[in-house]
């Protein structure tokens, strides 16, 4: 799709500021080889190294440090036809 030249293509990753993450979002501090976060990091690097050519093409990796802020960058982006793909971070049960 991105081929065509009138159409651009806009990939935004969106990272948690590492000083804001709350208590109740931990990130894995054994990651998984096989977890997702691992095939995220493998597509991306393919995803950079297949599209590095194209200027049609663009990665950006925005730091946010609450959903007020991604919330505001997708707004930056409101003329456009969107795809939001993602998933939850892991939350510790506040029953434990």
């Amino acid at each position: 799709m991105a081929e065509h030249p009138g159409i651009s293509l806009v990939a935004i990753r969106f990272l948690f500021h590492p000083d804001t993450l709350d208590e109740a979002i931990t990130p894995d501090p054994h990651p998984n080889p096989n977890s997702n976060s691992s095939l995220d990091e493998n597509f991306l690097a393919e995803f950079k190294n297949k599209t590095s050519h194209n200027n049609s093409v663009k990665l950006e990796e925005r730091v946010v440090k609450n959903a007020a802020e991604a919330i505001e960058i997708i707004r930056e982006y409101h003329r456009c036809t969107m795809f939001v793909v993602g998933e939850r971070q892991r939350v510790n049960s506040l029953l434990d």
